[in-house]
């Protein structure tokens, strides 16, 4: 598919036209801890506080920020919850966070604060993906100022955020980079070639390290993040790759247009797996992923459908023993992402149908539990498809809240065994506070407030 280029304006640096960044915070390995010195006056900001603050960040966002900086106490609690509940709000799909800014929600990636740090790289990433399943190239603004903000203050960050949080700002640097190699044009990457270079080798070297051999996140987003990087140095030299990756995109969703026959899908999948990168594949998945949220796919199950036959398209490829050897190096990786596209469907997707589909699967393919269930009844099982196994497993146990109760019997019958209640309140802890997560801080924030009502004298 050909992508429009991004207007020259809206990405490329311009420093003579804009106020300069706000200088990155000193990082402490140490929790994030309010002061609670002189107690403040209690009272709520209004409507029309809110909205001036809301602009103030936008256009004088390095005022804005020294300010956050240099708060304390409850002031920087409750300028942590105005960040957190007001400035990244995620609205309707059609609204972009802050305009789709990135630059701007890089920033507040790399502030002082784990949780407002926490819930940025959780906005940027999901205006990444709607980016790449979004034809045009208007949503974002800023791409590679986003980038160099993450990319300079990535190693820092990455000696003292816990594991989770590495995994979240490497899986959101790499796709970054993705969505640059699919937006960006030539002229406009072609000042950022020789840094992305020396970061590879920073990234090479995490590769090789003992501590990252894990088949996990992290290390996924370190293959993603440098072959994006290889593509990208390729886009400004005399070979660009990208026509054939617009292609394979073009033919995914030219494949919607029509009925998802097996023997064509399978054909799909031969071309996918065989034609094109590696990276190719993937992207061409993450495009397809939040095409529901599209008003023209707007709850149509059917990019789903398409997912998951090329899901199972390639599993029985990797288990064949003429599959290509590069096919069975890439398998860990690909289960990683689909663990990761299947848990963004179970988490933002509202409609039942497309519930139902990624769950239980209907029209020849395997939803997420029977997968399992299909997985679970084999005697004899490859390490690869062992590694599968497991993740669709922590799929079900994230997702049996979701659905009616009897979907998962099975699936809590064979995870109990004797265990229910402990294994019932596991799992609902899990699912409340993936479900809550976003708000604790404003729940925390009101509690207290209340608690400082009912401290302070009358």
């Amino acid at each position: 598919m050909e992508e429009p280029r991004v207007e020259e304006n809206s990405t490329k640096d311009d420093f003579n036209q804009r106020e300069p960044l706000p200088e990155l915070p000193t990082i402490s390995s140490k929790a994030d801890s309010h002061v609670y010195e002189d107690m403040p006056q209690i009272r709520e900001s209004s409507e029309r506080e809110i909205v001036l603050e809301i602009d103030r960040f936008k256009n004088r966002t390095k005022e804005f920020l020294d300010g956050f900086r240099c708060s304390k106490g409850e002031t920087r609690a409750n300028k942590e919850t105005l960040i957190i509940v007001h400035i990244l709000k995620e609205n309707c799909f059609n609204l972009p966070v802050l305009d789709g800014n990135l630059e701007q929600q890089a920033l507040l990636a790399c502030c002082d604060s784990a949780h407002v740090r926490k819930r940025a790289l959780d906005v940027l990433l999901n205006e990444i993906f709607f980016s790449i399943s979004e034809d045009s190239t208007t949503r974002c603004q800023n791409l590679l100022k986003a980038e160099e903000i993450l990319r300079s203050s990535f190693v820092d960050f990455i000696q003292v955020e816990h594991a989770k949080a590495k995994c979240q700002r490497m899986t959101t640097y790499s796709w970054l980079m993705t969505l640059i190699l699919l937006k960006c044009g030539k002229e406009e990457c072609i000042d950022i070639v020789p840094k992305i270079k020396e970061f590879d080798r920073i990234l090479e070297t995490l590769q090789k390290d003992r501590q990252n051999v894990k088949r996990d996140t992290f290390r996924y987003g370190i293959y993603v993040a440098r072959e994006s990087i290889k593509r990208v140095i390729q886009l400004t030299g005399k070979r660009d790759s990208r026509e054939s990756l617009h292609l394979l995109i073009n033919k995914c969703k030219n494949f919607l247009d029509g009925k998802l026959v097996r023997d064509e899908v399978t054909s799909l999948g031969k071309c996918l797996i065989d034609e094109g990168s590696w990276l190719d594949f993937h992207i061409c998945l993450v495009f397809l992923q939040d095409l529901p949220k599209h008003y023209y796919y707007q709850d149509n199950p059917k990019p789903v459908i398409l997912i998951q036959m090329l899901i199972s398209e390639y599993r029985q490829r990797i288990s064949s023993i003429r599959v290509k050897a590069f096919s069975r190096i890439y398998a860990w990786q690909f289960e990683i992402l689909v663990y990761h596209i299947m848990l963004r469907l179970i988490k933002t997707t509202k409609n039942k149908a497309i519930i139902e589909q990624v769950l239980t699967g209907e029209h020849g393919c395997g939803g997420i539990l029977t997968s399992w269930l299909e997985y679970k009844s084999k005697e004899i099982m490859d390490e690869n498809a062992e590694f599968a196994m497991s993740h669709l497993e922590k799929l079900c146990q994230k997702a049996v809240f979701v659905t009616s109760p009897s979907v998962f019997k099975q699936f809590l019958a064979d995870h109990c065994q004797g265990h229910e209640n402990l294994v019932i309140e596991e799992l609902s802890i899990l699912y409340i506070s993936s479900l809550y997560r976003n708000r604790i801080l404003e729940i925390l924030s009101e509690t207290r407030t209340h608690e400082l009502r009912k401290s302070t004298p009358m």
